[in-house]
């Protein structure tokens, strides 16, 4: 009687601990595959100041500009219940495929379905731009109208409180031909039209 009672006592655990492996075997496999959602960018503001430009000589090919531009985004955590975590963040301008300047935002992290603005400034400082570029954005702004592409890299973490591998996911933030609103080289330029949504690869 003693060693049925005790064979029936270890079946019983024995089943206990199969299902406690398996639960722990399913909830590792659902952590690993699930994957987090890109938080969502969009362009809301633009101010770009007046184009200082200077000729370099007569038989120069570049030209070089001094300007900033202002940029407001807006950042949405499309997650429920796990917020996020920005690193390595840097942001760019671009005149169609060409690089003009770039500059590094500091860290910072982001609540849970919070929608975060976040203002950055890029600075250009005696930049040196091929007459052809130049020539480009001459001609943009006879038509009253620059395009820029504006790009965001950074190292993000999703910090789940059920999980404890939480590790850094590389993000590209890509605003295509975000449209300012420029005459001249004398004058400050801002955004037009409504917001610009980013594509983010995550």
């Amino acid at each position: 009687m003693a060693d049925q009672t005790r064979r029936n006592k270890i079946i019983k655990c024995s089943i206990i601990v199969a299902i406690i492996v398996v639960l722990i075997a399913v909830y590792l496999i659902i952590v690993k595959t699930i994957q987090p959602r890109p938080p969502r960018f969009r362009v809301t503001s633009v101010l770009v100041s007046p184009l200082n430009v200077t000729a370099l000589n007569n038989n120069s090919t570049s030209q070089q500009i001094t300007t900033a531009w202002r940029i407001d985004f807006l950042i949405t955590n499309p997650h429920k219940w796990e917020s996020m975590s920005y690193e390595q963040v840097e942001a760019s301008v671009y005149y169609r495929n060409n690089f003009l300047s770039s500059t590094i935002i500091l860290p910072f992290n982001q609540d849970r379905k919070e929608e975060l603005g976040r203002r950055v400034t890029v600075a250009a400082s005696s930049l040196e731009v091929n007459n052809g570029v130049m020539n480009a954005i001459a001609a943009d702004m006879s038509r009253g109208a620059v395009g820029f592409n504006v790009m965001v890299a950074a190292r993000v973490r999703v910090d789940r409180s059920y999980s404890w591998r939480q590790k850094m996911r590389g993000m590209r933030v890509t605003c295509e031909d975000v449209k300012v609103g420029l005459w001249s080289h004398t004058t400050a330029g801002t955004m037009l039209g409504e917001p610009t949504p980013c594509n983010v690869h995550l």
